[in-house]
């Protein structure tokens, strides 16, 4: 096969890709993938939708991810490396295997492979400094959920510093409380992310719950963004993964107010109670007893 017909397979099955990523039905997404790789089997978005749509558990997205990344540097003419680091995202082509390692670096946490997938988002922060990707959030959250004090000062004086979205300045504010308490600091901390976003108490707090639909559209502060915070971030705020432990004397917090506290917290046992005391707490601080 010529260099020429190669190049329109790939374009067709890049094209099919595009049509997929808006189909609603899971399984017409997963037909149309198939049917893509038959006709390009290196597409690396044909792979990486089978591995977040496909996968029947966490071993099977990072076999599938890991298939993707090496089907990304297939496509590649050549690996930029030393100084030409920084040319990573500029050059269109290099975008698929970025996609594909960042998913790698997510399906390795899923895995259990925590530290593999903090190594992974280092690796890519590295790459591309300017974090098109939103890497920097979702090594933030692994880092707070391994309790990694010196990488988060890190991360925070690099790339963080006059960050103001919920994505930063919540984990930040969990990271204050879990390294001192409900100190000022940390009360301040959480006050500016709920003014970053005022959604996000409702769910933290079990007043609202999270849907299986995805939000088609994202604004910053808004309900929409809340749920995907949640979505992609809620494990660090739950306590999914024992590294998250909260210590004894988090537990010892007194029951002030509990009457009031009692109606929001009963539908939402899964967030330490003590640390509900303290959102709830702040957020009375901020809007009375309304959340939103």
């Amino acid at each position: 096969m010529s260099k020429i017909q190669e190049d329109a397979l790939a374009g067709l099955a890049q094209d099919m890709m595009s049509n997929a990523c808006v189909l609603g039905a899971k399984r017409d997404r997963i037909a149309l993938a198939k049917k893509a790789l038959k006709i390009c089997p290196d597409n690396v978005d044909a792979l990486m939708l089978l591995a977040e749509d496909a996968s029947s558990d966490a071993d099977g997205k990072l076999q599938m991810y890991l298939t993707a990344v090496e089907a990304g540097k297939r496509k590649l003419k050549y690996l930029p490396k030393g100084g030409d680091a920084i040319r990573w995202w500029s050059e269109p082509e290099m975008h698929p295997y970025m996609h594909a390692l960042f998913g790698l670096a997510r399906s390795k946490w899923d895995a259990g492979r925590h530290r593999e997938a903090i190594a992974d988002c280092e690796q890519l922060l590295a790459m591309n400094p300017d974090d098109n990707q939103r890497v920097r959030y979702y090594l933030l959250h692994y880092l707070v959920a391994l309790r990694d004090a010196l990488r988060i000062d890190k991360l925070k004086k690099e790339q963080l510093a006059v960050d103001q979205t919920a994505a930063a300045l919540y984990p930040l504010a969990l990271w204050a409380y879990l390294s001192n308490g409900p100190c000022p600091e940390a009360d301040t901390a959480l006050q500016l992310a709920i003014a970053s976003n005022p959604h996000l108490p409702a769910y933290l707090l079990g007043v609202r719950s999270l849907t299986r639909k995805r939000p088609s559209q994202i604004c910053l502060g808004s309900r929409e963004e809340a749920h995907s915070y949640m979505t992609a971030f809620g494990f660090v705020w739950l306590g999914a993964y024992p590294e998250l432990s909260y210590p004894p004397w988090m537990r010892a917090r007194a029951e002030r107010k509990e009457e009031a506290r009692a109606a929001v917290f009963e539908t939402h046992a899964n967030v330490d109670r003590s640390l509900k005391y303290w959102i709830y707490d702040c957020l009375v601080g901020l809007r009375g007893l309304r959340v939103v």
